[in-house]
């Protein structure tokens, strides 16, 4: 009986562990099992998906592209060291133009090998101007023929480029402000400047040199004051580029407040009438009578006997005389 008794506990005991055995798998079919281990890295590298392969493509191709854009980068930073000719050579030149400090001071633009169009703008007054802060500076264009460039017609000034200037670039350009009556100055009004225009010499866009120019060279003016003014240079000028007719019928030229008078005399000794635009653009300056830089000295008047005011008191000259020849056909 006790066997028989200790036989059926044993049974009943194999029976419930198979039962719990049952129940376990039964669990584990349903995602509650036991994890299973981890496989190492570089085992469990799965192949991408074909999004997954198109985003690095693109990623790549991105990447080529910043490195094209580096090169091309570096390529543009390399261009100044670059001596192939550029088919200006010396007579351009590298010129870094310096930054105006303050209202008072700017310097001259280097103009040469620029086409005479592409700078500056043509007044109500019919002359060529160009701008530095509050200031204007004249361009008076002079070709080696000695011939008129007409410069209210753009097209006509397209036609010539700059081979020369005579004041440098970065010649320093000063102005004097205006006051008002409580002795402020004002922020626009130029009283006076050290220079007053630029001449540069031009030749046709792809043209040559004339085989005998009439002029070469370029006198640099020194800067002015309003009580010295050295005499510009006119030879080699266009009649035309010669200062103004007055309302009296005389060639005048101003220098700030003070105006010189010309005197014409012709190789031929014909008469040439200041008041015909047509008779001056004939002509251009071979000679002047006051060499270029000789200072004409300027005395004012004054109020009180103290302050000066812009009354010509005395000018040490008055008149020059220009020789002239007719421009070549």
């Amino acid at each position: 009986m006790m066997e028989n008794k200790s036989r059926r506990r044993i049974t009943g005991w194999l029976l419930a562990l198979v039962m719990l055995c049952l129940c376990l798998s039964a669990c584990g079919d349903d995602g509650q099992g036991p994890a299973q281990s981890a496989e190492p890295v570089a085992e469990a590298t799965e192949a991408p998906d074909a999004g997954d392969a198109g985003e690095a493509a693109d990623d790549e191709d991105a990447d080529s592209e910043d490195s094209d854009d580096e090169d091309t980068d570096s390529d543009d930073e390399d261009w100044g060291d670059d001596d192939s000719d550029d088919g200006f050579g010396d007579e351009f030149g590298d010129v870094e133009i310096k930054e105006s400090p303050d209202k008072y001071t700017w310097y001259v633009n280097n103009y040469v090998g620029q086409n005479l169009a592409s700078f500056g703008y043509t007044s109500m007054g019919g002359d060529r101007m160009d701008e530095y802060g509050e200031g204007l500076l004249k361009i008076i264009p002079v070709t080696e023929d000695g011939s008129y460039i007409n410069i209210e017609k753009d097209k006509e000034l397209a036609e010539y480029m700059v081979v020369a200037q005579d004041l440098e670039p970065n010649t320093e350009i000063k102005y004097i402000f205006e006051k008002d009556s409580k002795g402020k100055e004002y922020d626009n009004l130029i009283d006076s400047q050290n220079y007053e225009e630029i001449v540069l010499l031009c030749r046709k866009v792809n043209g040559d040199a004339p085989a005998d120019p009439v002029k070469t060279d370029l006198t640099p003016i020194d800067p002015a004051d309003r009580h010295n003014y050295p005499i510009r240079d006119y030879v080699g000028r266009n009649l035309m580029y010669c200062g103004y007719t007055s309302m009296g019928g005389d060639r005048m030229d101003e220098y700030d407040d003070v105006r010189i008078e010309f005197q014409f005399v012709t190789t031929d000794g014909s008469y040439v009438n200041p008041e015909k635009e047509k008779e001056l653009k004939q002509y251009y300056v071979t000679a002047q009578s006051v060499s270029p830089n000789k200072v004409m000295k300027v005395k004012y008047e004054k109020r009180n006997g103290k302050e000066e005011y812009y009354l010509i008191k005395s000018q040490s000259i008055e008149k020059v005389k220009l020789k002239l020849a007719k421009v070549s056909e």
